[in-house]
């Protein structure tokens, strides 16, 4: 996925960390468990919102079998505002049974 974020300031040298947590449904308690975090850090900022570029990030490869992703961007521990584009994703469990059971979950 591509990532950027505001950093509050025109300063470029203050980086984001991005910070995407994965769960896995745990059938037993009927609830989201959480697998994994992982930080995109450091993350250029876009100062100012003017000329702004997005930099590409890849998912480690433990991020598999999850049922929900959680972002955010923090900058020097506050919240921040971010963008994201083109998010590559795939199912887990891709089969006919897998795909019935998503339908019918709605």
């Amino acid at each position: 996925m591509w990532i950027a974020c505001d950093n509050g300031a025109y300063d470029p040298s203050i980086t984001c960390d991005f910070v995407v947590t994965g769960y896995t449904w745990n059938a037993t308690t009927k609830a989201e468990q959480l697998k994994l975090t992982h930080h995109f850090d450091p993350v250029p900022p876009c100062p100012g919102f003017e000329n702004c570029e997005l930099t590409f990030v890849t998912f480690p490869p433990e991020f598999t079998g999850l049922s929900t992703l959680s972002m955010y961007a923090n900058v020097q521990g506050k919240p921040s505002i971010f963008w994201i584009d083109t998010v590559a994703l795939s199912w887990w469990n891709n089969t006919c049974e897998a795909g019935l059971a998503r339908i019918s979950s709605r």
